[in-house]
């Protein structure tokens, strides 16, 4: 696994290794980013089914809870394989955008 910092995000990559494996590193890994928005980058993983990923949610939902953003990139990754709250993009840049943009939404109250 991959883990890169840029301004207020954490950006965790799947390199090289299982699904399942990832997993387990991006969640003991967790503490230390928690106070980052999160980008998770799922690029190198196809062919999971709705309840593999549902290992995520959980993350997510913490992360959220504590009004950071969290977003899942691959191109693979579509809304029907996720809860609405869970934000997906299928380019790290478009992530960057989801951030800045409920950035915005915080600030304004929303």
């Amino acid at each position: 696994m991959q883990i890169s910092q840029e301004k207020s995000v954490t950006i965790f990559s799947q390199h090289n290794m299982s699904f399942d494996s990832f997993l387990i590193q991006l969640k003991s890994n967790y503490e230390q980013y928690k106070t980052s928005h999160l980008i998770i980058d799922l690029t190198p993983t196809s062919n999971k089914s709705k309840s593999e990923y549902h290992s995520l949610i959980d993350i997510v939902k913490l992360h959220q809870s504590n009004a950071k953003s969290v977003v899942l990139v691959g191109p693979h990754l579509t809304y029907d394989l996720f809860p609405d709250s869970i934000n997906i993009s299928p380019t790290i840049g478009e992530a960057h955008d989801i951030i800045s943009l409920e950035e915005m939404e915080r600030d304004l109250g929303f």
